[in-house]
């Protein structure tokens, strides 16, 4: 649910849109975009920019995560595994 700024969002649980919402307005106010951070890591030692680009991932994961949205779900948004979802949560810690 929404109630107010990207602050604001509250029990995203399960609800995949609410998540792919949230998920878009945070990479928008961190000068990306859900598409662009859904991509995956390439092959091999990743540069300085897909670095960057893996850590914005992580940093709205966990806020995902702190916003008590489900792991299953964020993996549907963002295209990664749970297993993915909880290593990226720890990352953005």
């Amino acid at each position: 649910m929404r109630h107010g700024g990207a602050e604001e969002w509250t029990a995203l649980g399960r609800d995949i849109e609410a998540i792919r919402a949230f998920s878009s307005e945070r990479a928008e106010a961190l000068g990306s975009s859900l598409v662009e951070l859904r991509r995956p890591l390439p092959a091999g030692h990743p540069s300085e920019t897909e670095t960057a680009r893996y850590d914005l991932l992580a940093r709205i994961v966990y806020e995902a995560r702190e916003r008590g949205a489900a792991a299953a779900a964020i993996g549907s948004v963002t295209g990664r595994p749970r297993a993915r979802v909880s290593e990226l949560a720890e990352r953005g810690d």
